[in-house]
């Protein structure tokens, strides 16, 4: 009787977590950078994040079983929300690992990621490879109707200084 028990609780719990994925917001679709909703803060920081810089932007979110995935000028990144360390290396990047929980309705993606940036002495001197190190939290919000997200991205610039920008992103497609 105890081992019936047992299973049955492990079936719940395990049925519990898929329904509260199941009830997470569903943030698939295209979506076109509204920058005159958005916020920008100070970017005088952005030269020394590649892709930080805004511009016309567009994010396409996908969903594929229990995997998220993010296509943007970037490139794409996957990951599961389930608080786990998901790890890169890519063009921009030697390094990533993303970490991304649904939390009170929204999307949070942590992002501690390791970039190489170039500096370049005097036109005869190919310049110096350095590895520089940068960490940004962003919480993905949908608005009630579907037809907004809304992103608050705080990064902490390879000089320590930390940055906060509000995007908002308007629904163009499926």
């Amino acid at each position: 009787m105890k081992i019936k028990f047992s299973a049955a609780g492990i079936a719940l719990l395990l049925a519990c977590g898929a329904l509260s994925f199941a009830q997470a917001p569903d943030f698939s679709g295209a979506w076109k950078l509204n920058a005159g909703k958005s916020d920008f803060g100070d970017l005088s920081f952005a030269n020394e994040i590649p892709g930080a810089s805004p511009r016309d932007e567009i994010l396409v979110i996908r969903r594929e079983g229990g995997i998220l995935i993010l296509e943007t000028r970037r490139g794409v990144r996957r990951f599961t929300p389930d608080g786990k360390e998901s790890l890169y290396a890519g063009a921009y990047y030697k390094d990533l690992k993303i970490t991304a929980r649904f939390e009170a309705g929204k999307l949070v993606v942590n992002l501690e990621e390791e970039f190489t940036v170039t500096r370049v002495m005097t036109p005869d001197d190919p310049g110096t490879v350095e590895y520089v190190r940068s960490n940004a939290q962003s919480f993905y919000e949908l608005s009630a109707d579907g037809k907004t997200l809304t992103v608050i991205e705080t990064a902490t610039t390879p000089g320590g200084d930390s940055r906060t920008m509000k995007k908002v992103f308007d629904r163009t497609g499926p």
